[in-house]
């Protein structure tokens, strides 16, 4: 028989009494671990650690915007974003009510040519004066300008005061001319 102290005995068998309790802890999460797998199906663990650490990168997003330097820029990029966002609805306005003018435009035509009226409305569209100028659409006012009078210049009936029949050809091609820059003119006016 070997000699023990008498605690040693008493802390042997709290050890033990301890080892036995961790195993079983252990052993009740494993169990727990594998039932919460099993219920959740084969993710249900990556789901899970997912939304953990989404939250974690929430909370770290909300302590890094209380940050004053992050907070100017963030209100700055969100100021930005705004006005843009407002531009952008306003140019979407504007295309929208162009696009209406232009249905309007397209049944009152419809409507004078089921008349037999032919075209109610006798000036060029916008299109067809950049056309008759032989310009790009869109085309900025000098450069609709500078079309216009070399146009001009080669088409004036006063060029063909000795033919009538040439001197009529170029008092109608100046009328149109004419009537393609002003309606060019106008609509550019109305841009701003």
């Amino acid at each position: 028989m070997s000699f023990r102290a008498p605690g040693a005995a008493q802390a042997a068998q709290a050890a033990n009494e301890a080892r036995a309790a961790n195993e079983a802890q252990a052993a009740n999460e494993a169990r727990a671990a594998n039932e919460a797998r099993a219920a959740q199906g084969a993710g249900g663990v990556r789901a899970a650690a997912w939304r953990q650490g989404r939250r974690a990168g929430e909370a770290a997003w909300r302590w890094l915007r209380a940050q004053p330097p992050v907070a100017r820029r963030v209100d700055r990029l969100e100021r930005a974003l705004q006005a843009q966002r407002a531009s952008l609805e306003g140019r979407l306005a504007a295309l929208e009510r162009e696009l209406y003018e232009w249905a309007q435009r397209l049944a009152e035509e419809a409507r004078a040519r089921a008349a037999g009226g032919g075209r109610l409305d006798a000036r060029p569209s916008l299109q067809e004066s950049y056309a008759r100028l032989g310009l790009p659409y869109g085309a900025p006012l000098a450069e609709s300008r500078r079309a216009w009078r070399e146009r001009m210049l080669s088409c004036h009936p006063d060029r063909f005061a000795h033919d009538p029949a040439r001197r009529e050809e170029a008092e109608g091609e100046a009328r149109a001319v004419n009537l393609a820059f002003l309606v060019i003119r106008e609509a550019l006016e109305r841009e701003g």
